[in-house]
């Protein structure tokens, strides 16, 4: 069966989208149009798509965090439209049924560099890396 198109959100890059156990909710993120601040739920088991309010909802953004929190998709940071750094956000309540309000969310401090994150096993503390290119290897000859 092929996944429905009605009602999608539009084509886009650079979004984010989180599972709920449920849904697929997708938000933000640029088109040929634009930065955008709008997005979609989608449910495959009656494959079908409802639109994301843009009531309180955050400025348009792309390259910006999401997570899922069990209740709620947390949007975060990005570049605006000019390029510049966000820092602020919203909290999206991403329960089936009518379509839910976003809230705004208050602005933390400003971190510099990348959050530290303790490893299980030792509880140190390493800088996430973002991931590096590297190239083919060159077939070695015979």
């Amino acid at each position: 069966m092929a996944t429905s198109t009605t009602n999608a959100p539009a084509a886009r890059q650079l979004h984010t989208a989180v599972w709920t156990g449920s849904e697929m909710i997708v938000w933000g993120g640029a088109s040929s149009g634009g930065y955008l601040n709008t997005g979609g739920r989608y449910n495959p088991v009656t494959n079908s798509w409802a639109t994301t309010t843009t009531a309180n909802a955050p400025s348009e953004r792309a390259e910006h965090s999401a997570v899922w929190t069990a209740t709620e998709m947390i949007i975060w940071g990005g570049i605006d439209p000019a390029g510049h750094g966000l820092q602020d956000g919203g909290r999206y309540c991403g329960q089936a049924g009518p379509t839910p309000t976003p809230t705004a969310t208050p602005t933390p401090t400003a971190t510099p560099t990348p959050t530290p994150t303790p490893t299980p096993c030792t509880g140190r503390c390493h800088p996430t890396p973002r991931p590096r290119l590297t190239p083919y290897p060159r077939p070695t000859p015979h």
